[in-house]
Protein backbone atom coordinates (compact mmCIF):
# COMPACT_ATOMS: atom_id res chain seq x y z
CA UNK A 1 0.00 0.00 0.00
CA UNK A 2 1.29 4.05 -1.00
CA UNK A 3 0.80 5.78 1.80
CA UNK A 4 2.09 9.42 1.43
CA UNK A 5 5.51 9.49 -0.35
CA UNK A 6 6.48 6.01 1.10
CA UNK A 7 5.88 2.49 0.34
CA UNK A 8 4.95 -0.45 2.18
CA UNK A 9 5.24 -4.34 1.65
CA UNK A 10 1.43 -5.81 1.99
CA UNK A 11 1.22 -6.70 6.39
CA UNK A 12 -1.64 -8.74 7.51
CA UNK A 13 -2.67 -9.79 10.63
CA UNK A 14 -0.81 -13.48 11.15
CA UNK A 15 2.43 -12.07 10.05
CA UNK A 16 2.51 -9.45 12.99
CA UNK A 17 1.53 -12.70 15.09
CA UNK A 18 4.74 -15.05 14.70
CA UNK A 19 3.93 -16.53 18.09
CA UNK A 20 0.53 -16.79 17.76
CA UNK A 21 1.24 -19.16 14.56
CA UNK A 22 3.87 -20.84 16.36
CA UNK A 23 1.96 -21.87 19.62
CA UNK A 24 -0.74 -23.01 17.39
CA UNK A 25 1.59 -25.01 15.81
CA UNK A 26 3.27 -26.85 18.66
CA UNK A 27 -0.20 -27.73 19.70
CA UNK A 28 -1.05 -29.84 16.49
CA UNK A 29 2.49 -31.70 16.53
CA UNK A 30 1.75 -32.27 20.43
CA UNK A 31 -1.64 -33.93 18.99
CA UNK A 32 0.83 -36.56 17.04
CA UNK A 33 -0.57 -34.80 13.92
CA UNK A 34 1.53 -34.97 11.14
CA UNK A 35 3.39 -31.76 9.96
CA UNK A 36 1.71 -32.11 6.42
CA UNK A 37 -1.78 -31.61 8.45
CA UNK A 38 -0.88 -29.86 11.29
CA UNK A 39 0.31 -27.26 8.38
CA UNK A 40 -3.18 -27.07 6.38
CA UNK A 41 -5.12 -26.90 9.54
CA UNK A 42 -2.88 -24.18 10.23
CA UNK A 43 -3.46 -22.74 6.83
CA UNK A 44 -6.98 -23.00 7.20
CA UNK A 45 -7.51 -21.36 10.77
CA UNK A 46 -5.11 -18.47 9.30
CA UNK A 47 -7.77 -18.16 6.38
CA UNK A 48 -10.97 -18.14 8.69
CA UNK A 49 -9.17 -15.47 10.81
CA UNK A 50 -8.41 -12.98 7.99
CA UNK A 51 -11.60 -13.52 7.13
CA UNK A 52 -13.24 -12.45 10.04
CA UNK A 53 -10.79 -9.94 11.13
CA UNK A 54 -11.11 -8.23 7.63
CA UNK A 55 -14.80 -7.91 8.44
CA UNK A 56 -14.49 -6.92 11.60
CA UNK A 57 -12.21 -4.35 10.71
CA UNK A 58 -14.07 -3.19 7.70
CA UNK A 59 -17.44 -2.45 10.16
CA UNK A 60 -15.34 -0.83 12.46
CA UNK A 61 -13.87 1.79 9.81
CA UNK A 62 -17.59 2.39 8.62
CA UNK A 63 -18.91 3.14 11.38
CA UNK A 64 -15.71 5.56 12.80
CA UNK A 65 -16.45 7.45 8.96
CA UNK A 66 -19.86 7.71 10.06
CA UNK A 67 -19.62 9.41 12.91
CA UNK A 68 -16.38 11.29 11.96
CA UNK A 69 -13.90 9.74 14.28
CA UNK A 70 -12.45 8.45 11.56
CA UNK A 71 -10.89 11.37 9.98
CA UNK A 72 -10.43 12.72 13.30
CA UNK A 73 -7.67 9.75 13.78
CA UNK A 74 -5.63 9.80 10.71
CA UNK A 75 -5.36 13.41 10.77
CA UNK A 76 -3.35 13.21 13.84
CA UNK A 77 -1.20 11.12 11.48
CA UNK A 78 -0.65 13.13 8.92
CA UNK A 79 2.41 10.61 7.91
CA UNK A 80 0.05 7.81 6.65
CA UNK A 81 -2.25 10.27 4.33
CA UNK A 82 -0.98 11.41 0.76
CA UNK A 83 -0.71 15.31 0.85
CA UNK A 84 -1.78 17.20 -2.30
CA UNK A 85 -1.48 20.83 -2.57
CA UNK A 86 -5.31 21.48 -4.24
CA UNK A 87 -8.19 19.45 -4.68
CA UNK A 88 -7.81 20.14 -8.38
CA UNK A 89 -4.38 17.99 -7.98
CA UNK A 90 -6.08 15.06 -6.36
CA UNK A 91 -8.60 14.54 -9.28
CA UNK A 92 -6.44 14.64 -11.92
CA UNK A 93 -3.24 12.57 -10.10
CA UNK A 94 -3.59 8.74 -11.80
CA UNK A 95 -2.20 7.30 -9.36
CA UNK A 96 -4.05 7.26 -6.41
CA UNK A 97 -5.55 3.86 -5.87
CA UNK A 98 -8.83 3.13 -3.90
CA UNK A 99 -8.37 2.99 -0.03
CA UNK A 100 -5.77 5.66 0.26
CA UNK A 101 -6.43 8.89 2.31
CA UNK A 102 -5.85 12.14 0.94
CA UNK A 103 -5.22 15.33 2.58
CA UNK A 104 -5.54 18.81 0.06
CA UNK A 105 -4.26 22.02 1.24
CA UNK A 106 -7.31 23.60 -0.61
CA UNK A 107 -9.27 23.58 -3.66
CA UNK A 108 -7.89 25.77 -6.26
CA UNK A 109 -4.92 26.70 -4.38
CA UNK A 110 -3.30 25.96 -0.85
CA UNK A 111 -4.54 27.99 1.77
CA UNK A 112 -8.11 29.24 0.19
CA UNK A 113 -10.34 27.81 2.37
CA UNK A 114 -11.55 25.15 0.55
CA UNK A 115 -9.23 22.08 2.17
CA UNK A 116 -10.36 18.87 2.73
CA UNK A 117 -9.49 14.93 4.15
CA UNK A 118 -10.71 12.37 1.49
CA UNK A 119 -11.14 8.56 0.75
CA UNK A 120 -10.16 7.70 -2.39
CA UNK A 121 -13.07 4.81 -3.10
CA UNK A 122 -14.30 3.78 -5.75
CA UNK A 123 -18.06 4.40 -5.22
CA UNK A 124 -19.59 7.09 -6.78
CA UNK A 125 -19.23 10.70 -5.18
CA UNK A 126 -19.20 14.58 -6.43
CA UNK A 127 -15.38 14.41 -7.15
CA UNK A 128 -14.70 12.07 -9.55
CA UNK A 129 -10.69 11.36 -10.26
CA UNK A 130 -9.43 11.70 -13.90
CA UNK A 131 -8.68 7.65 -12.97
CA UNK A 132 -11.93 7.05 -12.52
CA UNK A 133 -12.17 6.57 -9.04
CA UNK A 134 -13.62 8.91 -6.50
CA UNK A 135 -13.09 10.76 -3.49
CA UNK A 136 -15.02 10.81 -0.56
CA UNK A 137 -14.94 14.08 1.46
CA UNK A 138 -14.55 13.13 5.24
CA UNK A 139 -13.44 16.20 7.23
CA UNK A 140 -14.82 19.42 6.22
CA UNK A 141 -17.86 17.99 4.90
CA UNK A 142 -20.10 21.08 5.63
CA UNK A 143 -18.09 23.85 3.65
CA UNK A 144 -19.01 24.79 0.50
CA UNK A 145 -15.52 25.82 -0.14
CA UNK A 146 -14.21 22.41 -0.15
CA UNK A 147 -16.99 21.97 -2.94
CA UNK A 148 -15.22 24.11 -5.36
CA UNK A 149 -17.37 27.79 -4.12
CA UNK A 150 -14.72 30.11 -4.99
CA UNK A 151 -17.29 33.15 -3.46
CA UNK A 152 -15.42 35.30 -6.34
CA UNK A 153 -18.39 37.56 -7.17
CA UNK A 154 -18.34 36.58 -10.20
CA UNK A 155 -18.32 32.47 -10.31
CA UNK A 156 -21.82 30.94 -10.07
CA UNK A 157 -21.32 28.69 -6.76
CA UNK A 158 -24.94 27.36 -7.07
CA UNK A 159 -23.62 23.75 -7.87
CA UNK A 160 -20.99 23.72 -4.85
CA UNK A 161 -24.11 24.26 -2.64
CA UNK A 162 -26.69 21.71 -4.32
CA UNK A 163 -23.41 18.71 -3.81
CA UNK A 164 -22.60 20.38 0.09
CA UNK A 165 -26.54 20.00 0.78
CA UNK A 166 -26.27 16.28 -0.79
CA UNK A 167 -24.03 15.30 1.95
CA UNK A 168 -24.05 17.37 4.79
CA UNK A 169 -26.83 18.27 6.75
CA UNK A 170 -24.81 21.35 8.01
CA UNK A 171 -23.50 23.09 5.21
CA UNK A 172 -21.38 26.78 5.93
CA UNK A 173 -20.65 29.12 4.02
CA UNK A 174 -17.57 31.02 5.36
CA UNK A 175 -17.60 34.75 4.90
CA UNK A 176 -15.29 35.76 2.31
CA UNK A 177 -13.57 39.25 1.22
CA UNK A 178 -16.75 39.20 -1.76
CA UNK A 179 -19.55 37.16 -2.07
CA UNK A 180 -20.70 33.68 -3.04
CA UNK A 181 -22.94 34.07 -6.26
CA UNK A 182 -26.22 31.86 -6.04
CA UNK A 183 -29.61 31.25 -7.33
CA UNK A 184 -32.45 28.88 -7.47
CA UNK A 185 -31.20 26.64 -4.34
CA UNK A 186 -33.67 24.43 -3.51
CA UNK A 187 -33.22 23.55 0.06
CA UNK A 188 -33.88 19.10 1.11
CA UNK A 189 -35.64 18.70 4.53
CA UNK A 190 -33.47 18.54 7.65
CA UNK A 191 -30.79 20.96 6.23
CA UNK A 192 -29.04 24.15 7.85
CA UNK A 193 -27.69 26.94 6.06
CA UNK A 194 -25.22 28.73 8.07
CA UNK A 195 -23.58 32.16 7.02
CA UNK A 196 -21.08 34.53 9.02
CA UNK A 197 -22.75 37.65 8.04
CA UNK A 198 -21.62 36.24 4.41
CA UNK A 199 -22.40 38.14 1.62
CA UNK A 200 -24.51 36.71 -1.41
CA UNK A 201 -25.66 37.73 -4.55
CA UNK A 202 -28.58 36.53 -6.16
CA UNK A 203 -28.38 35.83 -9.79
CA UNK A 204 -31.88 34.47 -10.29
CA UNK A 205 -35.37 35.39 -9.90
CA UNK A 206 -35.66 33.01 -6.67
CA UNK A 207 -32.22 32.44 -4.41
CA UNK A 208 -33.90 29.88 -1.71
CA UNK A 209 -36.92 27.66 -1.58
CA UNK A 210 -38.01 25.65 1.12
CA UNK A 211 -39.72 22.73 -0.44
CA UNK A 212 -39.83 20.91 3.20
CA UNK A 213 -39.40 21.29 6.84
CA UNK A 214 -36.64 21.20 9.23
CA UNK A 215 -34.77 23.99 7.39
CA UNK A 216 -32.55 26.64 8.68
CA UNK A 217 -31.24 29.94 7.37
CA UNK A 218 -28.95 31.78 9.20
CA UNK A 219 -26.89 34.87 9.16
CA UNK A 220 -26.78 36.36 5.21
CA UNK A 221 -26.77 39.50 3.19
CA UNK A 222 -27.79 39.22 -0.04
CA UNK A 223 -27.85 41.67 -2.89
CA UNK A 224 -29.09 41.54 -6.20
CA UNK A 225 -31.75 43.37 -8.32
CA UNK A 226 -35.17 42.20 -8.28
CA UNK A 227 -35.12 39.16 -7.04
CA UNK A 228 -36.98 36.82 -3.92
CA UNK A 229 -34.77 35.88 -1.34
CA UNK A 230 -36.65 33.10 0.36
CA UNK A 231 -39.50 31.16 -1.17
CA UNK A 232 -41.83 28.90 0.60
CA UNK A 233 -43.24 26.60 -2.22
CA UNK A 234 -43.66 23.72 -0.45
CA UNK A 235 -43.99 19.67 -1.56
CA UNK A 236 -45.68 18.38 1.46
CA UNK A 237 -47.24 19.58 5.18
CA UNK A 238 -43.73 21.45 7.46
CA UNK A 239 -42.61 22.05 10.68
CA UNK A 240 -39.58 23.65 12.17
CA UNK A 241 -38.50 26.44 9.61
CA UNK A 242 -35.92 28.41 11.26
CA UNK A 243 -34.53 31.98 9.01
CA UNK A 244 -32.74 33.98 11.39
CA UNK A 245 -30.64 37.49 10.54
CA UNK A 246 -31.21 37.29 6.61
CA UNK A 247 -31.04 41.20 5.19
CA UNK A 248 -31.89 41.30 1.59
CA UNK A 249 -31.34 44.17 -0.22
CA UNK A 250 -33.19 45.25 -3.03
CA UNK A 251 -35.23 42.54 -3.58
CA UNK A 252 -39.05 41.90 -5.00
CA UNK A 253 -39.59 39.78 -1.82
CA UNK A 254 -37.91 38.95 1.28
CA UNK A 255 -40.28 35.79 1.81
CA UNK A 256 -42.70 34.92 -0.65
CA UNK A 257 -45.23 32.01 -0.12
CA UNK A 258 -46.15 30.47 -3.06
CA UNK A 259 -47.37 27.37 -1.77
CA UNK A 260 -50.11 25.50 -3.77
CA UNK A 261 -50.89 28.93 -6.23
CA UNK A 262 -51.15 26.47 -9.36
CA UNK A 263 -53.71 24.58 -7.68
CA UNK A 264 -57.24 24.66 -7.27
CA UNK A 265 -57.42 23.17 -3.88
CA UNK A 266 -54.11 22.50 -1.86
CA UNK A 267 -53.99 21.52 2.19
CA UNK A 268 -49.97 21.89 2.39
CA UNK A 269 -49.50 23.78 5.48
CA UNK A 270 -46.40 24.69 7.80
CA UNK A 271 -46.43 25.24 11.25
CA UNK A 272 -43.62 25.91 13.96
CA UNK A 273 -41.91 28.52 12.06
CA UNK A 274 -39.40 31.19 13.64
CA UNK A 275 -38.34 34.17 12.14
CA UNK A 276 -35.74 36.94 13.93
CA UNK A 277 -33.83 39.60 12.94
CA UNK A 278 -34.84 39.52 9.35
CA UNK A 279 -34.35 43.07 7.10
CA UNK A 280 -35.90 43.46 3.86
CA UNK A 281 -34.20 47.08 2.28
CA UNK A 282 -36.04 48.84 -0.66
CA UNK A 283 -38.03 46.28 -1.19
CA UNK A 284 -39.53 46.73 -4.40
CA UNK A 285 -42.91 44.27 -4.07
CA UNK A 286 -44.52 42.79 -0.96
CA UNK A 287 -41.79 42.05 1.59
CA UNK A 288 -43.26 39.46 3.59
CA UNK A 289 -46.30 37.27 2.21
CA UNK A 290 -47.62 34.40 3.81
CA UNK A 291 -50.50 32.15 2.85
CA UNK A 292 -50.20 28.63 4.75
CA UNK A 293 -49.05 29.41 7.75
CA UNK A 294 -51.16 27.01 10.24
CA UNK A 295 -49.63 27.61 13.43
CA UNK A 296 -46.76 28.45 16.16
CA UNK A 297 -45.50 31.46 12.93
CA UNK A 298 -43.33 33.85 15.41
CA UNK A 299 -42.03 36.77 13.34
CA UNK A 300 -39.65 38.70 15.97
CA UNK A 301 -37.75 41.92 14.64
CA UNK A 302 -38.81 41.78 10.93
CA UNK A 303 -38.41 45.68 9.27
CA UNK A 304 -39.32 45.69 5.52
CA UNK A 305 -38.55 49.28 3.98
CA UNK A 306 -39.76 49.45 0.92
CA UNK A 307 -39.43 51.85 -2.27
CA UNK A 308 -42.62 51.31 -3.79
CA UNK A 309 -42.08 50.70 -7.22
CA UNK A 310 -45.18 48.37 -7.34
CA UNK A 311 -48.80 49.71 -7.38
CA UNK A 312 -51.17 48.18 -4.34
CA UNK A 313 -47.88 45.97 -2.89
CA UNK A 314 -48.35 45.40 0.90
CA UNK A 315 -45.26 45.54 2.82
CA UNK A 316 -46.42 42.40 5.23
CA UNK A 317 -49.46 40.23 4.18
CA UNK A 318 -50.94 37.63 5.56
CA UNK A 319 -53.91 35.23 3.58
CA UNK A 320 -55.47 32.25 4.86
CA UNK A 321 -53.19 31.87 8.18
CA UNK A 322 -54.10 30.97 11.44
CA UNK A 323 -51.86 31.09 15.04
CA UNK A 324 -48.95 33.74 14.09
CA UNK A 325 -47.16 36.04 16.24
CA UNK A 326 -45.57 39.52 15.03
CA UNK A 327 -43.63 40.90 17.39
CA UNK A 328 -41.27 44.16 17.00
CA UNK A 329 -42.27 44.08 13.40
CA UNK A 330 -42.12 47.34 10.81
CA UNK A 331 -43.55 48.50 7.65
CA UNK A 332 -41.31 51.30 6.91
CA UNK A 333 -42.50 53.48 3.48
CA UNK A 334 -39.19 55.48 3.44
CA UNK A 335 -41.57 58.27 1.36
CA UNK A 336 -39.41 61.12 -0.18
CA UNK A 337 -40.53 64.96 -0.05
CA UNK A 338 -43.30 65.28 -2.62
CA UNK A 339 -44.69 62.42 -2.96
CA UNK A 340 -48.14 62.50 -4.18
CA UNK A 341 -49.28 59.16 -2.68
CA UNK A 342 -50.22 57.13 -6.26
CA UNK A 343 -48.75 53.60 -5.26
CA UNK A 344 -51.30 52.86 -1.95
CA UNK A 345 -49.07 50.30 -0.11
CA UNK A 346 -50.51 48.87 2.84
CA UNK A 347 -48.31 48.10 6.16
CA UNK A 348 -49.56 45.23 7.34
CA UNK A 349 -52.70 43.55 5.65
CA UNK A 350 -54.63 40.14 6.88
CA UNK A 351 -57.40 38.48 4.69
CA UNK A 352 -58.77 34.81 6.06
CA UNK A 353 -56.46 34.92 9.39
CA UNK A 354 -57.68 33.77 12.51
CA UNK A 355 -55.96 34.31 16.15
CA UNK A 356 -53.18 36.61 15.63
CA UNK A 357 -51.52 38.80 17.69
CA UNK A 358 -49.04 41.96 16.64
CA UNK A 359 -46.73 43.51 19.74
CA UNK A 360 -45.61 46.59 19.27
CA UNK A 361 -45.35 46.43 15.66
CA UNK A 362 -45.21 49.51 13.34
CA UNK A 363 -46.39 50.47 10.31
CA UNK A 364 -44.44 54.75 9.23
CA UNK A 365 -44.91 56.65 5.69
CA UNK A 366 -46.54 53.90 3.85
CA UNK A 367 -48.63 55.25 1.16
CA UNK A 368 -51.66 53.52 2.37
CA UNK A 369 -53.72 51.97 5.22
CA UNK A 370 -51.37 51.17 8.09
CA UNK A 371 -52.79 48.16 9.33
CA UNK A 372 -55.63 46.70 7.19
CA UNK A 373 -57.81 43.50 8.72
CA UNK A 374 -60.12 42.59 6.26
CA UNK A 375 -63.82 40.81 7.28
CA UNK A 376 -62.48 37.12 6.77
CA UNK A 377 -60.22 37.62 9.66
CA UNK A 378 -61.57 36.67 13.45
CA UNK A 379 -59.65 37.10 16.78
CA UNK A 380 -56.73 39.57 15.86
CA UNK A 381 -55.25 41.31 18.88
CA UNK A 382 -52.91 43.89 18.59
CA UNK A 383 -50.81 45.76 21.59
CA UNK A 384 -49.19 48.76 21.22
CA UNK A 385 -48.78 48.84 17.54
CA UNK A 386 -48.21 52.57 15.89
CA UNK A 387 -49.48 53.57 12.79
CA UNK A 388 -47.69 56.69 11.44
CA UNK A 389 -47.46 59.70 8.91
CA UNK A 390 -49.54 56.62 6.58
CA UNK A 391 -51.58 58.19 3.33
CA UNK A 392 -54.35 56.94 4.34
CA UNK A 393 -56.10 55.29 7.39
CA UNK A 394 -53.56 54.16 10.10
CA UNK A 395 -56.73 51.73 11.11
CA UNK A 396 -59.01 49.97 8.92
CA UNK A 397 -60.97 47.33 11.20
CA UNK A 398 -63.37 45.09 9.06
CA UNK A 399 -62.69 41.34 11.29
CA UNK A 400 -64.64 40.10 13.88
CA UNK A 401 -63.28 39.80 17.83
CA UNK A 402 -60.79 42.06 17.89
CA UNK A 403 -59.63 44.02 20.51
CA UNK A 404 -56.66 46.56 20.40
CA UNK A 405 -54.46 48.00 23.64
CA UNK A 406 -52.27 50.84 23.77
CA UNK A 407 -51.80 51.73 20.05
CA UNK A 408 -51.28 54.60 18.36
CA UNK A 409 -52.45 56.22 15.40
CA UNK A 410 -50.40 59.65 14.42
CA UNK A 411 -51.87 60.92 11.30
CA UNK A 412 -50.81 63.06 8.28
CA UNK A 413 -52.06 66.84 8.30
CA UNK A 414 -48.64 68.19 8.98
CA UNK A 415 -47.56 66.45 5.53
CA UNK A 416 -47.10 68.30 2.20
CA UNK A 417 -49.40 66.30 0.40
CA UNK A 418 -52.39 65.22 3.12
CA UNK A 419 -55.55 63.08 1.97
CA UNK A 420 -58.31 64.25 2.88
CA UNK A 421 -61.23 62.27 4.86
CA UNK A 422 -58.58 59.88 6.70
CA UNK A 423 -59.31 58.37 9.95
CA UNK A 424 -57.32 57.17 13.39
CA UNK A 425 -59.24 54.18 13.56
CA UNK A 426 -61.84 53.36 10.63
CA UNK A 427 -64.44 50.53 12.29
CA UNK A 428 -66.82 48.00 10.36
CA UNK A 429 -66.97 45.27 12.42
CA UNK A 430 -66.60 44.57 16.47
CA UNK A 431 -63.55 45.58 18.49
CA UNK A 432 -62.82 46.69 21.53
CA UNK A 433 -60.00 49.67 22.10
CA UNK A 434 -58.67 51.12 25.38
CA UNK A 435 -56.07 53.20 26.27
CA UNK A 436 -55.39 53.99 22.68
CA UNK A 437 -54.58 57.30 20.73
CA UNK A 438 -55.10 59.36 17.95
CA UNK A 439 -53.34 62.31 16.47
CA UNK A 440 -53.20 64.83 13.25
CA UNK A 441 -56.43 63.51 10.97
CA UNK A 442 -58.04 65.44 8.42
CA UNK A 443 -61.21 63.19 9.23
CA UNK A 444 -62.51 61.54 12.51
CA UNK A 445 -60.18 59.83 15.58
CA UNK A 446 -62.94 57.51 15.29
CA UNK A 447 -64.95 56.30 12.80
CA UNK A 448 -67.83 53.98 13.15
CA UNK A 449 -69.67 52.10 10.34
CA UNK A 450 -73.42 51.38 10.52
CA UNK A 451 -72.02 47.68 10.97
CA UNK A 452 -69.73 48.21 14.11
CA UNK A 453 -70.56 47.37 17.40
CA UNK A 454 -67.51 48.80 19.61
CA UNK A 455 -66.58 49.18 23.38
CA UNK A 456 -64.35 51.89 23.59
CA UNK A 457 -62.69 53.21 26.89
CA UNK A 458 -59.79 55.51 27.65
CA UNK A 459 -58.99 56.81 23.92
CA UNK A 460 -57.47 60.41 23.54
CA UNK A 461 -57.97 61.86 20.02
CA UNK A 462 -56.81 65.47 18.94
CA UNK A 463 -55.96 67.48 16.30
CA UNK A 464 -58.35 65.95 14.12
CA UNK A 465 -61.26 67.13 11.64
CA UNK A 466 -63.61 65.52 14.30
CA UNK A 467 -63.06 63.19 17.48
CA UNK A 468 -65.93 60.86 17.16
CA UNK A 469 -68.25 59.78 13.66
CA UNK A 470 -70.39 57.04 13.79
CA UNK A 471 -72.93 55.77 10.93
CA UNK A 472 -76.71 55.33 12.00
CA UNK A 473 -76.63 51.70 13.03
CA UNK A 474 -73.22 51.57 14.78
CA UNK A 475 -73.77 50.31 18.22
CA UNK A 476 -71.61 49.83 21.42
CA UNK A 477 -70.19 51.99 24.65
CA UNK A 478 -67.88 54.90 24.76
CA UNK A 479 -66.46 55.39 28.21
CA UNK A 480 -63.56 57.25 29.72
CA UNK A 481 -62.04 59.22 26.47
CA UNK A 482 -60.63 62.40 26.26
CA UNK A 483 -61.30 63.99 22.86
CA UNK A 484 -60.32 67.28 20.94
CA UNK A 485 -60.95 68.32 17.53
CA UNK A 486 -60.29 70.91 15.31
CA UNK A 487 -64.47 71.47 14.99
CA UNK A 488 -67.05 71.34 17.58
CA UNK A 489 -69.54 68.68 15.53
CA UNK A 490 -69.63 65.00 16.68
CA UNK A 491 -71.64 63.05 14.27
CA UNK A 492 -72.66 59.93 17.34
CA UNK A 493 -76.17 58.00 17.10
CA UNK A 494 -78.12 57.27 20.14
CA UNK A 495 -77.27 53.37 19.44
CA UNK A 496 -73.69 54.47 20.58
CA UNK A 497 -73.42 55.03 24.51
CA UNK A 498 -71.69 57.78 25.99
CA UNK A 499 -70.60 57.88 29.48
CA UNK A 500 -67.85 60.34 31.19
CA UNK A 501 -66.48 61.40 28.32
CA UNK A 502 -64.75 65.12 27.56
CA UNK A 503 -65.58 66.06 24.05
CA UNK A 504 -63.84 69.51 23.27
CA UNK A 505 -64.50 70.16 26.69
CA UNK A 506 -67.82 69.20 27.28
CA UNK A 507 -68.45 66.27 29.46
CA UNK A 508 -70.69 63.44 27.67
Amino acid sequence: MIFGSHQFPYTNFHELNLDWMLEKLKTLLSDNVDIHSALEQLSAAIDAMDENMTQQINDQLQSMVDDGTFAELLTNYSGFVKQEDTTVAMLTDTELRAGVLVQTAGYYEAGDGGQGLFLITTTETSFPLANGLYGALLKDISNVLAYGAKADGTTDDTQAVMNAMAVSPVVRFPKRSTAYVLGNITIPEGRQLMGEETEIRANTATLFTIAHGHVAIDNFIVRGENYTAIQFNLAQNAQFIYIDDVKAYNCLHLIDDITGQDEEENNISYTNTYIHRCYGIDVMGTGVHMTKALAFIFLDDVTIDAIRTQPNAPLFSFENCRGIQLRHCEAEGGRTEGHIHQLYNVGFTFKACVAVWLDRCMADTVDGIGFEVANTCEYMYLSQCVASLCGSHSFMLAGKYMTFTNCFANGNVTEQYPLQNVHGFNIYSDVVISGCRAVGFTGAALYMHGTAVVSVSSVMASYCGIGILAETGAQGVIEGCVITATTATQDIPETLHLANNQINGTFA
